[in-house]
């Protein structure tokens, strides 16, 4: 997916010819702290509400045009330069603009994290196993096969490379909740599991059993204050 796909229209950008004030008003409308500014439709750059607050109202922000934050995506670019983007440049909007770097329009995070939940499986349950593997020993085929050998499926995988150790970290997430077959089969091919995070059998036969416990317990204090008044009533 990219940025062209996820990109709002409902804002109107500020001229580098307009005051500071009309571009506050703006960021108080929509509750954002960051505002695109053109200049004949070509993008020029975020004004931040900090730069904008620390200037007379009347300012001109061709008088700020050095300050603004130079932040932006192609339209072209997928989703994940975006995100990456955010990450380094922490704005609260991002513009998208064109190859010609005409403005076109705004991202928001929360609908960057959203496309990636659904385009990676995270809304689906599951379980998350990452491992650690040898560069040459590394084969998305085998890790597949191991997974499916146990009626699962990877929703999921995202691979990146541990330069100090020489090894690939592997993370992938399964359609399955309870991972501890999965894990010994891992085990039984000499794979090194750096972590996991689902709820195994165990886990759910113990909560269940704390659950049982805790209704006996609400259920004996309810029975114990009801009888109480009757038992203190023949004592006396």
């Amino acid at each position: 997916m990219i940025a062209q796909d996820l990109i709002q229209l409902d804002i109107i950008p500020v001229n580098t010819s307009d005051t500071v004030a009309s571009a506050l008003q703006k960021m108080e409308e929509l509750g954002f702290v960051h505002w695109p500014i053109v200049e004949e439709g070509l993008y020029e750059g975020l004004l931040s509400e900090d730069l904008a607050l620390d200037n007379d109202e009347n300012t001109i922000i061709e008088n700020l045009r050095h300050q603004l934050i130079h932040s932006s995506v192609k339209s072209d670019r997928h989703l994940t330069d975006a995100m990456r983007k955010y990450g380094e440049e922490r704005v609260s909007i991002l513009p998208v603009v064109n190859s010609d770097n005409h403005f076109l329009g705004y991202l928001l995070p929360q609908d960057i994290l959203r496309s990636f939940g659904q385009t990676f499986g995270l809304q689906a349950p599951g379980s998350v196993l990452v491992l650690e593997v040898n560069p040459y020993d590394y084969a998305m085929s085998q890790i597949a096969q191991i997974v499916e050998s146990n009626d699962a499926k990877i929703l999921t995988s995202y691979i990146e490379a541990d330069s100090d150790r020489q090894k690939y970290i592997v993370t992938i997430r399964v359609n399955y909740t309870d991972l501890s077959a999965i894990i010994a089969s891992f085990r039984r091919y000499d794979y090194t599991i750096v972590d996991a995070w689902h709820e195994n059998r165990y886990e759910r036969d113990l909560k269940q059993k704390f659950d049982q416990f805790m209704s006996y317990l609400n259920m004996s204090r309810t029975h114990l204050l009801r009888s109480f008044p009757s038992a203190l009533s023949r004592s006396l």
